[in-house]
């Protein structure tokens, strides 16, 4: 409220650009309750250990929910074992949805 009374902004282009600059601020600012760090540093920190993205993101077999083992490549059946490893049949385990 007290910016709205104080700032005048011509465009709306003009209050998209002030909004990137506090976002980037507030996302460069080492903080307390962070142990020191930005918020930048955190979320580069966490991109490492995550797995890139496929080139393909979705594949026909993906489209049907048809479900293949990781290690095998082979289409998972109802009465196989789940390949999430819980020792369950994939019917009794990860085919509840």
């Amino acid at each position: 409220p007290f910016l709205q009374t104080r700032l005048e902004l011509p465009t709306f282009e003009a209050v998209q650009l002030l909004v990137g600059e506090v976002v980037n601020m507030c996302n460069n600012t080492r903080l307390w309750t962070l142990k020191g760090h930005t918020p930048h540093e955190l979320s580069q920190e966490k991109r490492k250990h995550l797995k890139p993205l496929p080139s393909v993101p979705f594949t026909k077999a993906q489209a049907k929910g048809e479900i293949f083992d990781i290690k095998t490549r082979k289409k998972v059946g109802r009465n196989d074992s789940c390949p999430c490893g819980s020792g369950k049949k994939y019917k009794h385990c990860c085919d509840k949805a």
